[in-house]
């Protein structure tokens, strides 16, 4: 409960503080009669995800993502079971050594 409590903490205060740039950087905009962007906005659609950065757009598509996701995750349970052979043949080493 607390792991989860701490992820929406972060969450609110990383939204605040998008809110607050994105305000502040309004108000640059009319105060110099610029027409900036968004400092920092995200907005999903159907098949991706558009990150606006610094008024530059980067698109992300979904299903991308997921391809990239699934690779990922194969590499690290590989490492993972690599990690466990390399620590049991320490562990060996020191039971015979001891």
């Amino acid at each position: 409960m607390t792991r989860a409590y701490q992820l929406l903490l972060v969450m609110v205060l990383a939204s605040l503080v998008m809110m607050g740039l994105n305000v502040s950087n309004q108000g640059i905009s009319r105060l110099t009669n610029e027409n900036r962007g968004q400092v920092i906005g995200v907005s999903f659609n159907n098949d991706a995800i558009e990150l606006k950065v610094l008024s530059k757009d980067y698109v992300y598509k979904v299903e991308k993502l997921r391809d990239e996701e699934r690779e990922i995750a194969a590499e690290l349970e590989k490492l993972g079971g690599q990690s466990q052979e390399y620590l049991l043949r320490i562990w060996k080493i020191f039971i015979a050594i001891v």
